[in-house]
């Protein structure tokens, strides 16, 4: 006898808002059912299981019904360029990303605006006919959100949402005071293991049911330590597991995702400003400052510079001695989400500089030392290069081959050496022999 097998009805088209060419995996669309039948709602999903596709379907299908026009996403700094990514990617909405414009003299790096100029965005995004999208960060909220109030946005996309956690930083409270009609909150760490910080996302999507911080923690947090005032734990975890049910949807990647090819996700940043002001400084003039030296360093070849500009993308530690790097802002809140989902991490750098940037954050954000592992070099070894035109006809291979031994004489194998080898190649056009 067979046995028949249900499987969900096809979606339906969401042209023009979402392309039709979009493919979605089952757990995407089972998610996006779900919560669109949801006024507000908490999307917490593994990293990688495609939060913004889901968020901007949701927002498209209210549109479909009539029920939205305008939605505002909420994002880290590092995030606000993947989001506008993301909606080009997947959408023909209209959007305004807040705080930058595009530089015709030098499409790479869009100018940053002032307060004054960022208001007047505000206004050109609210005479857009039509459905819309305004991407902010969170510090911007708390400069604009008279006018964002005043604007009457219908849904807000929250990303990165653990970043309300604290009700009383400025952030927190400038977003929990942005009124729209429907919120979506996503976030890759629930903070299941610090009750009290779910709050500000709970009070967000439900502020009658959850209306007070200290109402909601003296129900579920367990105090103790120092004079008892410290949390130390949660009570009533089933009652809180039950209301978090109602609103929220977490799966894990190992669960819904079975990928035979590893998954491999871009996510663009621009650089921060003391980033650009050193970048700058190479582009144009050649030079290059140095911590403890009074005058630049001159710069003498285009293959110095070339390396000088990515060491500047990955921090400024080296030459400032401070560390600004929005790519390792990035690559930390990764890393943090990552571990809250008991995942490990590997950080791949081309320059020890960056490498332990990463780890002072790390340890900065209370990873552990134990945790950390970094591989000592056993060898210091000068980066070379071969200057001279290198002619062939069809095509050129070059094999490097790494060798080393035991102090028994036995072979040592690769995947226990560290040192590794890299060919780059430069070439600035053909040349016909």
């Amino acid at each position: 006898m067979a046995v028949a097998t249900l499987s969900p009805p096809p979606r339906k088209s969401l042209e023009p808002w979402i392309y039709d060419t979009v493919q979605y995996y089952p757990h995407q669309v089972e998610g996006i059912r779900l919560l669109a039948n949801r006024t507000s709602f908490l999307l917490a999903d593994d990293m990688g299981l495609g939060k913004s596709l889901q968020a901007l379907t949701v927002f498209a299908i209210d549109v479909v019904r009539g029920w939205a026009q305008t939605a505002i996403v909420v994002a880290p700094v590092t995030l606000k360029g993947n989001w506008s990514d993301e909606i080009v990617k997947f959408s023909s909405f209209p959007h305004i990303v807040l705080g930058v414009k595009e530089n015709p003299d030098n499409p790479m790096k869009p100018k940053i605006l002032m307060p004054a100029a960022r208001r007047q965005q505000l206004e050109e995004f609210s005479k857009i006919e039509g459905p819309k999208i305004l991407v902010v960060n969170y510090e911007q909220v708390v400069a604009h959100i008279k006018e964002l109030n005043l604007m009457r946005f219908d849904v807000a996309i929250y990303d990165e949402a653990h970043y309300m956690k604290n009700p009383k930083s400025k952030r927190t409270k400038a977003s929990l005071s942005l009124v729209t009609k429907r919120n979506f909150l996503l976030t890759g760490s629930p903070m299941l293991n610090h009750v009290n910080d779910l709050w500000a996302l709970l009070h967000k999507i439900d502020p009658y049911a959850y209306p007070k911080y200290w109402s909601f923690v003296n129900r579920y947090c367990v105090f103790g330590g120092y004079k008892d005032k410290q949390i130390i734990g949660a009570k009533n975890e089933k009652e809180l597991t039950d209301r978090l049910q109602s609103v929220m949807l977490r799966r894990l990647k190992r669960d819904v995702l079975n990928l035979k090819e590893p998954q491999i996700i871009e996510r663009r940043v621009d650089l921060s400003p003391e980033q650009v002001k050193i970048y700058n400084e190479v582009v144009n003039d050649m030079r290059l400052p140095r911590v403890g030296e009074e005058t630049p360093d001159d710069i003498e070849n285009a293959l110095t510079k070339f390396l000088r500009l990515k060491q500047i993308c990955g921090t400024t530690l080296p030459f400032t001695g401070e560390d600004h790097s929005t790519k390792l802002d990035l690559a930390i809140e990764d890393m943090l989400e990552l571990r809250e989902n008991g995942h490990k991490t590997v950080i791949f750098t081309q320059f020890r500089d960056v490498q332990q940037a990463f780890v002072n954050r790390a340890l900065a954000d209370g990873v552990p030392p134990d945790e950390i592992y970094q591989p000592h070099q056993r060898f210091g070894m000068y980066r070379w290069h071969i200057r001279d035109p290198i002619c062939f006809q069809q095509e050129l291979r070059v094999t490097i081959q790494a060798l080393g031994w035991h102090d028994d004489g036995t072979y040592l194998p690769l995947t226990e050496a560290d040192i590794a080898t890299t060919a780059l190649w430069y070439q600035s056009r053909l040349i016909a022999a």
